[in-house]
């Protein structure tokens, strides 16, 4: 399998709407978690475009550009639902998208169909690390170097105390007390 990002139309639009937005890191993070989900799907099919419109849109509730008092992952939807709307894309394959993004904290995302476990699978490889051992030797090397971290580690803490503390009754929140997701970040296995 040849991994790359995809070149669509839309997906270019998509990655250029989002990088207005998005800071460098949160942006790098969204194109490392389509690439290492992707990789870990391994040969089975999937509209690659979607998953990467998910793996675009799914923080975007952490940024300036979309505050609420719903937690990050429904206003990230919103945004996608917001730009997928725009584009005329809908039904089935928006609905995917758009539950690709608003369930990619819940682990139990993983055993759901892969085109909604892309942004989970990729997202928890990308911030915690899980699953990395799975990956092709040289891949996460690759990634990593194509799209930096840009100090990923302690700029994504600090986006996640202040979700945290606006939506004490999130997953996030719900995450963090039961795992310790901050210190998790901190130790995932990457040099920053």
């Amino acid at each position: 399998m040849t991994l790359r990002l995809p070149e669509t139309e839309l997906a270019t639009i998509a990655r250029t709407h989002t990088a207005r937005f998005t800071p460098d890191f949160l942006l790098a993070h969204s194109e490392r978690s389509y690439l290492f989900g992707r990789a870990l799907l391994g040969e089975v099919d999937i509209d690659e475009e979607a998953g990467y419109l998910a793996a675009l849109f799914h923080d975007a509730g952490l940024t300036d550009r979309y505050p609420g008092a719903e937690p990050f992952e429904i206003r990230s939807a919103a945004a996608a639902t917001e730009f997928l709307r725009e584009y005329d894309v809908h039904g089935e394959r928006a609905q995917a998208i758009v539950d690709g993004i608003t369930l990619h904290l819940d682990p139990a995302t993983a055993a759901k169909e892969p085109q909604i476990a892309l942004v989970h699978l990729g997202s928890a490889a990308d911030v915690v690390g899980l699953r990395l051992d799975e990956l092709p030797p040289g891949l996460v090397e690759d990634v990593v170097a194509a799209y930096p971290r840009h100090d990923m580690k302690r700029r994504l803490i600090e986006l996640f105390e202040r979700e945290i503390a606006n939506n004490p009754t999130s997953q996030l929140a719900a995450l963090e007390r039961r795992f310790g997701l901050r210190a998790l970040i901190a130790s995932a296995p990457f040099a920053e």
